[in-house]
This record gives C-alpha cells, sequence and structure tokens, in this order.
C-alpha cells in the first residue's frame, strides 16, 4: 500500500503542491511569489502593515510611536509600501500639514494571510520545541 507520490506534491503535506524544481526561480520577473516577497521583505514592513490593519488610517508619529522604529526606517518602510501598491499617503491642505497613511485594497488583501502567520506563530508558542534553541 505505499503509493506512489505526485512529483509535485509533499510527502510531509498530501495534497498540498509545490512547483518542480525547474519552475523555481524567485528572482525572475515573472514570478509572482518572489514579487510577492520582495514587496514585504524587510524588518519592518509586516509590522507596518499590521499597525495600519489595526488601526486604520495613522500619521507617521503614530506608527513610530507603536512600532519604536527610528525615522529613517519608518520613512524608507512606507516608500517601500508605497512603491508597491500597498500603503497610500494622504497629505491634507491643514496648517500644520497633516499626513496619513492607509493601506490600500492590495495591503489589505495580504491580512488573511498574516492572521493564518499569527495561528502558526501560537501554535509556535504552545507546542514544545522539537530540540534546543541555540
Amino acid at each position: 500500500m505505499n503509493e506512489q507520490v505526485e512529483s509535485n506534491e509533499t510527502a510531509a503535506l498530501p495534497g498540498v503542491y509545490v512547483a518542480a524544481e525547474a519552475d523555481v526561480s524567485l528572482t525572475a520577473p515573472t514570478c509572482a511569489i518572489g514579487y510577492a516577497f520582495k514587496a514585504i521583505e524587510g524588518k519592518w514592513k509586516l509590522p507596518v502593515m499590521y499597525v495600519l490593519s489595526v488601526r486604520g488610517a495613522a500619521r507617521y508619529n503614530e506608527i513610530k510611536r507603536e512600532l519604536g522604529i527610528t525615522n529613517m526606517m519608518l520613512t524608507n518602510t512606507l516608500r517601500d509600501l508605497e512603491e508597491y501598491g500597498l500603503v497610500s499617503r494622504t497629505q491634507y491642505n491643514e496648517v500644520p500639514p497633516r499626513v496619513e497613511y492607509a493601506l490600500t485594497d492590495n495591503g489589505y488583501a495580504i491580512i488573511p494571510a498574516l492572521k493564518e502567520f499569527e495561528k502558526w506563530g501560537q501554535r509556535l508558542l504552545d507546542a514544545p520545541a522539537d530540540g534546543p534553541v541555540e
């Protein structure tokens, strides 16, 4: 009863398929998962997106206080997220000037995945480790 696993089906997770080795090129310009990884790579992008998903639109200093991030890192992170179309920046014609950042529809689209990521993190916290962490 030892069934042969289909070539791109993982043995550990039946029904879960991965790309064939020849298909894996995360740096290819047409690789969707590589592009997605690039859009959210870095230490601060997901935390910034999480804050905006919980708070809604937020001002620069609100995000900064929430995360304890430096000015340069927050500025660069918000610019990158804006470039990828994940965050919008709205400047109001007021005195003093007011700018708010918010997730775009594409930014909100990752939230269900983040909720699953949170569940996975909780599972890791709750389960005994397979071995010592050095």
